[in-house]
């Protein structure tokens, strides 16, 4: 890989990046590669990282988001209460979706994702609403159904009508090489 930006040259940098690799998944050069992705979307960085940010409408503009169903609760997730995201949100992010970060931890935020109404489980809308987002719409409420119940049929363990995030991370790791392929971006 080619030399740092300067950005991570001087001795605050290089002790930014230091921080960086101890507290995420991410290698150096993919540091790299995301400070470089976040630079074309927010422009120049401001004094520090931390007060480099950029809101929903410039993170729709990430390559690998762009066309993402998911991507206005990506955004929610992991940008601050005032619907900013800094740098160092973005860095955890693709932490999160990097194939060094571990299936548990990606299933938290897969969950944090997909439910929808924020109530801590799945229940069928929020199933729904996953079916009609990645196919876009194109299955009958008949399908939807369909695939719904062999899904609460797995994964509802104790027959409650909700996926709460205990059986959701089972699934999660039952699954873990479809799940962590499905739940991970290159970076």
């Amino acid at each position: 890989m080619g030399s740092a930006p300067s950005e991570f040259q001087t001795e605050e940098g290089k002790e930014k990046l230091k921080e960086y690799q101890e507290l995420t998944y991410l290698t150096k050069e993919e540091i790299f590669k995301c400070f470089k992705a976040f630079k074309i979307v927010a422009g120049e960085p401001k004094e520090n990282f931390e007060n480099w940010i950029i809101d929903e409408e410039e993170f729709k503009n990430f390559d690998q988001f762009k066309y993402n169903p998911f991507i206005d609760r990506i955004f929610e997730i992991f940008s601050s209460n005032d619907g900013k995201m800094s740098f160092e949100h973005y860095l955890d992010m693709m932490s999160v979706f990097s194939d060094s970060c571990p299936t548990d931890l990606k299933a938290k935020y897969a969950f944090k994702i997909y439910d929808f109404k924020n109530c801590d489980y799945f229940d069928r809308d929020d199933i729904n609403t996953f079916i009609e987002r990645i196919t876009e719409g194109k299955f009958s409420q008949d399908e939807r159904s369909m695939i719904i119940d062999k899904i609460f049929e797995e994964a509802d363990i104790d027959g409650n009508n909700q996926i709460k995030f205990e059986e959701f991370n089972h699934i999660a790791n039952k699954y873990s090489q479809d799940f962590h392929k499905t739940f991970s971006i290159k970076i």
